[in-house]
């Protein structure tokens, strides 16, 4: 009796000619997420975060990727979506400058009313090496003092300067030939920088100072919130204390952006001045955190090696104070 044999698919033609069994293609254990959205939501608002976004998913997908999985899902989905040239940056070659979007309060001591301090940012292209102050504006007086201060901070001045399109020093913004503002351009001439603002609505012309932005405002802004000043010096004092004290480290695993961005803190303070961190975590827990092996590697050894560790033992305080205020309730 003659084997009756239905059509076969190019896949099974394959295996029978070559003898090899082709291996079937993995199925996915969960459906992926809809990448597509959560990149334009991530691009119209500034503060959102790839871990909010995923603990949103968590929330209507118990089941789903953990953090790490997604983020990487995301990451090469990015990937295969655009094609982006890789800038290399020369030693000395541009600083890229740009006011933060988030603002410090303080008060003014004779008549009480509030303002609110904006944050200037300056980063070097090839060394990500930061400079950030306080100014009572935006205005041009401020935008041309910030770098002044900026280039005596770095005891020098690069060829470039790569701002933003602010008014204060961009009067026309134009892909090919943007005006200066006058007296922007004449404090150019005076120091021998060419000014090169980067092009309209494009982001990754300046991505080192977006990046350093993000630093300012998680680093300086968010850990003085609670703090109440009464001038623009006490603001910038703050700001530059010598002692940086990270509450909570590492409880959860650090982004891409967030572990370069402390890499770059550890550089500029390590034997310069002293960082304390706090955690819940033990520290044979932080490499993992950190994520990427070198990164980690390096970060720990500026943070791990040289330390004063002081490790507390014992039930939670919190714990214990929660369960006598249930006790005291209860009687």
């Amino acid at each position: 009796m003659r084997a009756q044999y239905g059509p076969w698919d190019d896949q099974r033609l394959t295996e029978v000619l070559s003898g090899k069994r082709q291996p079937q293609p993995a199925k996915r254990k969960h459906a992926l997420p809809d990448f597509a959205t959560i990149h334009q939501e991530l691009q119209k608002h500034s503060h959102l975060t790839l871990q909010l976004v995923w603990q949103e998913q968590r929330e209507s997908h118990p089941e789903g990727y953990r953090y790490s999985r997604f983020c990487d899902l995301y990451r090469r989905w990015l990937r295969n979506r655009e094609v982006v040239l890789r800038q290399e940056h020369r030693a000395g070659e541009k600083l890229f400058v740009d006011y933060a979007g988030a603002t410090i309060p303080y008060l003014h001591p004779q008549t009480g009313e509030q303002s609110d301090a904006a944050i200037f940012v300056a980063v070097l292209g090839a060394s990500s090496y930061t400079y950030a102050e306080a100014t009572a504006g935006q205005d041009l007086n401020c935008w041309i003092g910030s770098h002044i201060r900026t280039f005596e901070f770095l005891d020098g001045v690069p060829q470039v300067v790569v701002p933003d399109n602010l008014r204060s020093g961009v009067t026309r913004t134009c892909r090919y030939e943007p005006d200066l503002n006058r007296t922007y351009q004449e404090m150019a001439a005076h120091y021998g920088v060419a000014v090169i603002p980067a092009r309209p609505r494009k982001p990754r012309d300046k991505a080192k100072v977006e990046v350093g932005v993000q630093v300012v405002q998680r680093w300086i802004v968010a850990a003085l919130r609670h703090r109440k000043f009464f001038s623009l010096t006490e603001v910038n004092q703050a700001s530059r204390a010598d002692v940086l004290i990270v509450d909570d480290w590492a409880m959860a695993p650090l982004s891409d952006t967030e572990r370069r961005g402390f890499l770059e803190i550890c550089d500029d303070r390590y034997q310069t001045r002293s960082t304390v961190l706090t955690s819940q975590l033990p520290v044979s827990s932080w490499h993992a955190q950190i994520g990427d092996p070198t990164i980690a590697d390096s970060i720990l050894d500026r943070l791990v090696h040289n330390a004063h560790r002081i490790e507390l033992q014992g039930e939670s305080m919190r714990k214990k104070r929660t369960g006598k205020a249930a006790a005291g309730v209860s009687e």
